[in-house]
C-alpha cells in the first residue's frame, strides 16, 4: 500500500500517520456498548486486545465502531493470531482509563476506528517468528505471589491484584448464570494449584474468548502465568478473576514454570497420594478429627491436615468453598 512504512512498537510515535503494524494478540476483551444511540438508531461500542512484536515490546489496542462492528471483530480475532494493522492512530496513554488495561511496556496506545483504520491476519514469511511471544510473560515470573499467601487473604480483601504462576488442576464446564439485572452469561471455574500449598483457588472466567481457551488447558499439565488477577472475598473463602487488566500466559517458557512443573508432575506420580502431601506440607499425620475439632482448627487460621469420616448432609453449588478436606 503506497505511503504505508512498516513501524515496530518500540519504533511509534505520534507523528507517524500511515503505519502499518504487525504483532500477535496476546489478550482480549469483551466488546461494551458506550455512550447513547446516533440518529439513525446504531449504537456505539468498544472492545479493546494487546498486542506484542517482541520479548518486550507490548500494547494495548482499542477498537471503535458500530455495536456490530466491534462485536464481529471481536468474534474475528483470536488470542494467538498474527495480525496486521494499517492506518491506526496513535495516542499518549494516560489518565484513570489505564487502571483497567493490561500493564503494557508502550508510552502509547493504538486507536482504531471502523472505516479509517484496518486490521487482518498477517499472512507474511515471518509469520512464524511471531509464536513464541504468546509463551512470554508479560511481567517478570520471579514477581509472583504464591497460593499459600493469597489463600490467607481476610474477607476484608477486595479487589487485590496479584501476579500468579500456577498448574491447572481442573477445568470445570461453562455454565451459564444470571447477574442481578437479570443478565444472563457464561462463567468458567478453573481450579489452580501451585508449590507453596496443597490447598488450591479457584479461577473465575466470564470472557467467551478466555472459556473457549480453557478447554485447551490439561489438567496438572498445564501451567498458567496470569498477570493482575483479580483477588476477592467472596462467600466464605478468597476466589480470583478474570478482568480487563489479566493477561493469561499459557505454557509460559521460563525456568521458573519448569520448575513448578516438574514438581506437579512428581507430585502427581507419587503413590501415597494427595493425603501424603497434604501431611508433608503440614508437617503432621493426617489423624482423624471431628467436626466440631476441624471447626475449631479452622477458626484459628493456621492450615493443617485431618482425615474426616463423615456423612455428607448438604452441599451449595453455587457457593462452593475454597477448602478442601481430606476425607
Amino acid at each position: 500500500m503506497a505511503g504505508v512504512q512498516k513501524v515496530s512498537l518500540n519504533s511509534l510515535n505520534l507523528n507517524i500517520k500511515n503505519a502499518l503494524i504487525v504483532g500477535i494478540i496476546i489478550a482480549k476483551n469483551s466488546p461494551r456498548p458506550i455512550g447513547s444511540k446516533k440518529k439513525n438508531g446504531e449504537t456505539r461500542g468498544v472492545m479493546s486486545f494487546t498486542i506484542r512484536d517482541s520479548d518486550i515490546d507490548v500494547i494495548n489496542v482499542d477498537v471503535w465502531g458500530s455495536e456490530y462492528f466491534v462485536l464481529t471483530f471481536y468474534e474475528r480475532f483470536l488470542v494467538g493470531d498474527v495480525v496486521e494493522i494499517t492506518s491506526p492512530k496513535i495516542c499518549i496513554k494516560g489518565g484513570e482509563n489505564e487502571n483497567y488495561r493490561p500493564q503494557v511496556s508502550s508510552p502509547f496506545y493504538i486507536s482504531l476506528n471502523e472505516g479509517m483504520s484496518d486490521v487482518s491476519i498477517f499472512g507474511g514469511d515471518a509469520f512464524s517468528m511471531y509464536l513464541p511471544l504468546l509463551h512470554i510473560p508479560t511481567k517478570p515470573c520471579a514477581g509472583y505471589c504464591g497460593l499459600s499467601e493469597v489463600l490467607k487473604f481476610s474477607e476484608h480483601t477486595n479487589n487485590m491484584y496479584v501476579d500468579l504462576l500456577v498448574v491447572v488442576k481442573c477445568v470445570n464446564p461453562a455454565k451459564t448464570i444470571i447477574t442481578k439485572t437479570g443478565t444472563s452469561m457464561s462463567v468458567r471455574a478453573v481450579e489452580m494449584i501451585d508449590s507453596t500449598t496443597p490447598a488450591c483457588l479457584t479461577l473465575d472466567i466470564f470472557d467467551i474468548d478466555t472459556i473457549q481457551r480453557a478447554e485447551e488447558w490439561r489438567p496438572l499439565e498445564s501451567v498458567l502465568f496470569i498477570a493482575d488477577a483479580r483477588v476477592s472475598w467472596r462467600g466464605r473463602g478468597v476466589r480470583a478473576q478474570v478482568c480487563s487488566k489479566t493477561i493469561i500466559t499459557h505454557q509460559p517458557h521460563t525456568p521458573e514454570a519448569e520448575v513448578l512443573r516438574v514438581h506437579v508432575g512428581n507430585q502427581a506420580t507419587t503413590r501415597t497420594g494427595e493425603v501424603a502431601t497434604w501431611a508433608m506440607w503440614a508437617g503432621e499425620r493426617a489423624n482423624a478429627a471431628s467436626v466440631t475439632q476441624v471447626r475449631e482448627r479452622l477458626a484459628s487460621g493456621t492450615p493443617f491436615c485431618a482425615a474426616l469420616h463423615a456423612v455428607l448432609a448438604h452441599i451449595d453449588l453455587d457457593e462452593l468453598t475454597t477448602l478442601s478436606l481430606t476425607n
